[in-house]
């Protein structure tokens, strides 16, 4: 007989995560513990925030190891966006 709780899986821990609320140099730091940091390319810039800090991208974009990538079968995204209506088309 069934207990009535439901069956689950547990979260995983990412392989990849970047707070996006510190910068070094160009360098973003990824806080999973996995060591894969990634690189500004373009206009970026640490600015303060409602939470502490974070990178602005003015146009700029991090960009993420190709090796977080080999063997990927499945992937999940997750962003938190600050839109400030300026720009766009």
């Amino acid at each position: 007989m069934a207990s009535g709780v439901p069956a689950y899986a547990a979260t995983p821990d990412p392989d990849l995560h970047y707070a996006m609320d510190e910068l070094t140099g160009t360098t973003v730091a990824d806080s999973s513990g996995n060591g894969w940091d990634g690189e500004t390319n373009g206009k970026v810039e640490l600015v303060a925030s409602d939470e502490g800090s974070a990178l602005d991208l003015q146009g700029g974009h991090v960009i993420v190891p190709r090796e977080v990538l080999d063997g990927a079968q499945d992937l999940t995204v997750a962003t938190r966006v600050r839109w400030d209506g300026d720009g766009g088309a």
